[in-house]
């Protein structure tokens, strides 16, 4: 999936953020990253994965939806430990190379 990528348009829900978890995220990592405990271990398998990204969704603080996205797709590992306002969710893949996800 090559070009733009508008995340308030292509995630469900009326969530207000959206963090980014790299590949072997763990409870702890994702709790730093977030800012609130959340099962990263139990709802995905982020932890030992190292073909997914994981987006969490989030609104009014509150942990919405675990979203696994396949690296091979679209890349955002490189995004990780990051949180993004809903506003500023919008990114910029490649044509050509892997799927590397960046701000537009």
């Amino acid at each position: 999936m090559a070009g733009r990528i508008e995340l308030s348009e292509a995630l469900p829900g009326e969530w207000d953020r959206v963090c980014v978890l790299s590949p072997y995220s763990t409870n702890e990592m994702a709790e730093e990253i977030v800012g609130k405990s959340v099962n990263v271990e139990l709802r995905s398998s982020i932890d030992g994965s190292d073909s997914i990204a994981l987006l969490v969704t989030m609104k009014s603080g509150r942990v919405e939806k675990l979203i696994e996205v396949p690296r091979n797709s679209v890349d955002f590992s490189a995004l990780g430990g990051k949180c993004f306002p809903r506003e500023d969710s919008v990114f910029h893949v490649p044509e050509k190379g892997h799927p590397y996800a960046s701000p537009a």
